[in-house]
């Protein structure tokens, strides 16, 4: 947003809506006044003279979904991508896992596959949840 103040003539001023004790004249300019701007009180910040233009102007912002960056958007589907690809070698690898966890060799053989089997499902869900997500947020853009 950019703030300025603005030289105005009274006529103008009071056209626009100004209030006669926000116009000051000035020496500077002969035949015109300086207009001062309104604070609003959130912290010494500039207020719009309208604020019920303002206020629809934000809700219109609010009401419209924000645009992604193409970059962003490039690199959510290139992970979508890597997820969906990686997703059937982690199945592949759990259903070898199970196999082998068929086989009894030792207790520590066995713990080990069952290790591992635990730790693939658990990839596999943290994947399913990352693809979720990013698909929806895809879908949302």
């Amino acid at each position: 947003m950019r703030l300025s103040i603005s030289i105005l003539s009274a006529k103008d001023a009071e056209r626009m809506g100004y209030p006669a004790d926000r116009v000051e004249p000035s020496a500077l300019y002969q035949g015109t006044t300086s207009v001062v701007p309104k604070v609003s009180s959130n912290g010494g910040a500039l207020a719009p003279a309208d604020q019920a233009a303002a206020n629809s102007d934000e809700s219109a912002a609010k009401d419209r979904p924000r645009r992604l960056n193409p970059i962003k958007q490039k690199q959510m589907e290139e992970r979508c991508a890597f997820l969906e690809e990686e997703t059937p070698r982690i199945e592949a690898a759990i259903a070898h896992t199970e196999e082998q966890l068929g086989v009894y060799v030792s207790a520590a053989e066995t713990a080990r596959f069952s290790a591992l089997a635990e730790d693939l499902r658990s990839q596999l869900a943290a994947h399913t949840a990352e693809w979720e997500e990013l698909m929806m947020q895809l879908e949302g853009a």
